[in-house]
């Protein structure tokens, strides 16, 4: 931390009582810490106050006198708030950082003790300080000699504030913002009673972030590295459930052998499902041209499980298949095996193998027609393509309408994807 600074406001002592009232609280106040520069913060009257303070601190601490600009500033909560924060951010620019910055507020008037606590605390101040008594007199004064410094920390206070707004930034399935409220808050000790919510906030957000970023090994490592502290009762809501757990194992597992046919249409259908609550979650963003190469995907995995189903891999197409040579020479597709005598399919060309299979997914996976106009060659012309603009703007209702079909030609043709859906969706989300 850089230099530390005690900042004062200056108010008028008991004229009968200076030592006590004036000179030995300020003593105390300063005291009580070591600073690098102490800033008295005086009115016009009680300049010669905060001069008489400086003076007696010379040889001690740097004290300077920074009095308000005007004569009767002291009763304007606004003009006392515009200097002050002008100091923090000048004593900012002499390496004084906020943090390591206390502001005593509890001489001088009552708008400008009001306008240094929320200069502070809006310019980031570690400290607000109050000093009060053990004692008081009958006029309420506090007794000489019975004076108590109090600390209060903004930071501790403000944190469950903080709090809400990472938790709404989770809910709306913003994690990088949730993450960075908090930086390192996963590793970093804060101080306050926040400091296990402050964990569990960054680790709701580094899971569900890794899992929205289709990173399922680093969602799958958060997973087993839970924080240890006890939890609030708000983590309950961004737990993952069994089904959930499941079907990250499985996006997070290793990649099936190439003769591992009905682990990969298994593979495929956890991806489909994943993928289109990911796309759901792009539209709910308003990131409709994210979603439009989403779908064009899910054309693909469909297909693509379909195929391993039935005991293909469009990957690698074996030539010498009786099957395979059949379609090839009827079709008259030009296929250019490997030196193994393997070749790939596309999409299009596996929609066509399908349809030679008699499976009825071919159908729609050969006209498109009912995504609405979101098709294959939508997707092709899209600026995250090869295209120069966007395909989706203006065209909110439409996009989502492509979504839903696509989701009920999937709840169709893909085993068991309904289920898989709904371990797929984040359902802590607001939509």
């Amino acid at each position: 931390m850089g230099n530390r600074a005690l900042l004062m406001t200056v108010g008028t002592g008991t004229a009968e009582q200076e030592e006590e009232t004036l000179f030995t609280p300020f003593r105390k106040s300063i005291e009580s810490g070591e600073w690098q520069l102490v800033v008295l913060f005086p009115s016009q009257v009680t300049e010669p106050n905060a001069r008489a303070i400086a003076e007696r601190q010379k040889g001690r601490v740097p004290v300077e006198v920074w009095p308000l600009r005007q004569s009767g500033d002291e009763e304007s909560v606004d003009a006392c708030f515009t200097q002050f924060t002008e100091a923090i951010r000048e004593l900012e620019a002499r390496d004084f950082e906020a943090q390591g910055m206390t502001a005593d507020y509890t001489r001088g008037t009552k708008a400008m003790s009001a306008a240094l606590a929320l200069a502070a605390v809006s310019e980031g101040v570690g400290v607000l300080r109050y000093v009060g008594a053990t004692k008081r007199l009958p006029n309420g004064m506090a007794a000489p000699g019975h004076e108590k410094p109090s600390d209060i920390h903004p930071e501790s206070i403000f944190r469950n504030r903080e709090l809400q707004l990472g938790l709404d930034f989770l809910r709306h399935g913003d994690f990088a913002a949730a993450a960075r409220l908090f930086p390192g808050g996963d590793r970093r000790r804060h101080a306050g009673p926040w400091e296990s919510d402050i964990r569990w906030l960054q680790w709701c957000a580094g899971f569900w972030g890794a899992w929205d970023r289709f990173h399922y090994r680093t969602a799958e490592k958060q997973l087993g590295a839970l924080p240890g502290e006890e939890r609030a009762g708000w983590v309950d809501e961004f737990l993952p459930g069994e089904e959930q757990k499941a079907l990250l194992a499985m996006l997070a597992g290793p990649e099936p052998g190439e003769q591992a046919k009905e682990e990969r249409a298994a593979q495929c259908r956890a991806i489909a499902a994943d993928l289109l609550a990911n796309a759901r979650r792009r539209f709910m963003q308003g990131q409709f041209e994210e979603v439009l190469v989403r779908v064009y995907r899910l054309l693909e995995i469909a297909a693509q499980e379909r195929l391993f189903a039935c005991g293909y891999n469009a990957e690698y197409m074996d030539a010498k298949d009786p099957v395979v040579a059949a379609w090839v020479e009827q079709s008259g597709y030009r296929a250019q095996p490997d030196q193994n005598g393997r070749f790939k399919l596309g999409r299009e060309k596996c929609a066509e193998f399908l349809q030679y299979l008699g499976e009825s997914i071919a159908t729609r996976l050969r006209d498109t027609n009912w995504l609405g106009g979101f098709n294959p060659v939508a997707r092709n012309r899209s600026v995250l393509v090869h295209g120069y603009r966007s395909r989706t703007e203006g065209q909110d209702r439409l996009i989502g309408a492509s979504l839903e079909a696509m989701e009920e030609f999937l709840r169709t043709e893909l085993e068991d994807f309904g289920r898989l859906m709904e371990a797929a969706r984040f359902r802590f989300l607001k939509e």
